[in-house]
C-alpha cells in the first residue's frame, strides 16, 4: 500500500513539475531521502526545503517541504498560491478554528493571500510536496483564533 501511495504521489509529483515549468529536458527520478534539503529561509531552525525546479525566492517553483515534528506556524498567508501533497504526515492546515489533519496521500490548495496555520502533528518529521504560482514567502497576520 504504501509503495502504491509513493508511486502515486511521485507520479503527481512529476506532472505538477510537467505543468509549472514546462517540458523537462531529461529524466530524472529520486527518492526523499537524495533530495538536497536546505533550511528554509523563512524557519531555518524547523523547516528545510528541497527544490525539484524554479527558484523559490525568485518566482514560480515545486519544492519538498519537511517540517520538524511538532512545528507550528500560526496565521499567515504566502504571496503565492500554493497546490499541495502530503507525503508524510499529518499535516494540520487550515483557517483559524476551521483546521483539518491531512494524512499521507492529501491534497489541499492555499490560495494566495489565504490566512491559514500549518502544524506537523507527527512524533516524525511531516513532508509535503508544492507547486507554487510566485515566490515563497511566509507573511504572519496576527490574526485571532475563532472560538
Amino acid at each position: 500500500m504504501f509503495k502504491t501511495i509513493l508511486l502515486g504521489l511521485t507520479t503527481l509529483s512529476l506532472a505538477l513539475a510537467f505543468n509549472a515549468q514546462g517540458a523537462p529536458k531529461k529524466h530524472e527520478a529520486f527518492t526523499l531521502d537524495e533530495l538536497k534539503w536546505q533550511p528554509s529561509p523563512e524557519h531555518p531552525k524547523e523547516v528545510q526545503m528541497a527544490v525539484i525546479s524554479g527558484n523559490p525566492m525568485k518566482g514560480a517553483h515545486t519544492a519538498y517541504h519537511k517540517f520538524s515534528p511538532g512545528f507550528t506556524a500560526p496565521d499567515h498567508t504566502h504571496t503565492a498560491t500554493l497546490k499541495t501533497v502530503v507525503v508524510a504526515g499529518p499535516i494540520v492546515t487550515g483557517a483559524p478554528g476551521k483546521e483539518k489533519s491531512l494524512p499521507a496521500g492529501s491534497y489541499y490548495i492555499l490560495p494566495g493571500g489565504w490566512v491559514h496555520t500549518t502544524k506537523c502533528d507527527s512524533d516524525d518529521s511531516c513532508v509535503i510536496f508544492v507547486e507554487a504560482n510566485g515566490k515563497f514567502d511566509v507573511r504572519p497576520t496576527g490574526a485571532k483564533k475563532s472560538k
